[in-house]
């Protein structure tokens, strides 16, 4: 089902009114940017149980599982993201930090490990997102989502994409 969002329209607002967790509406809704006149699709409530929806978008949780790890002295950010096989913003965001210098030796950081159905790719200065997401068989918008890149994206940017042939 179809639904045209108001300015009173939250998430919350719409799991109540239609009886389907909020996590599902972000999931049936990823990458959408949820705004008055916007259309977003309202999923059925076995929606998520039933398996029968394919919009490859991918939540968190799918995406991660997660390691402890103490930071040593002498590592920065962007060797234990290498070590990890993940990007220095999940760790930054999975850790409430804000800034890749809040790094000390003796902290105890979660590190976000990616799924083995994805990888970690540096965007090239001759990258687009639609070059990028067909170079791994996803959708703009999927890329766009996973990344967190309404905004856009720049040269040396990780980003989570599918490893090739995922799909």
């Amino acid at each position: 089902m179809k639904h045209i969002l108001s300015r009173r329209d939250t998430p919350e607002n719409l799991s109540a009114h239609y009886g389907i967790p909020v996590c599902m509406l972000y999931r049936a809704n990823a990458g959408k940017i949820w705004r008055p006149g916007q259309v977003i699709w309202i999923p059925p409530l076995c929606w998520c149980a039933c398996g029968k929806h394919n919009t490859r978008q991918m939540a968190k949780e799918d995406l991660f599982y997660y390691r402890e790890y103490q930071v040593q002295k002498g590592d920065q950010l962007f060797d234990i993201a290498q070590r990890f096989h993940t990007s220095m913003n999940s760790i930054l965001e999975k850790n409430h930090l804000r800034h890749p210098r809040e790094i000390k030796e003796g902290l105890q950081l979660q590190i976000p490990c990616l799924n083995e159905d994805f990888m970690i790719y540096s965007y090239r200065m001759a990258d687009t997102p639609e070059k990028v997401a067909e170079k791994f068989a996803m959708s703009k918008e999927e890329l766009i989502a996973l990344n967190h890149a309404q905004s856009g994206m720049y040269p040396g940017m990780q980003l989570i994409v599918r490893k090739r042939g995922d799909r």
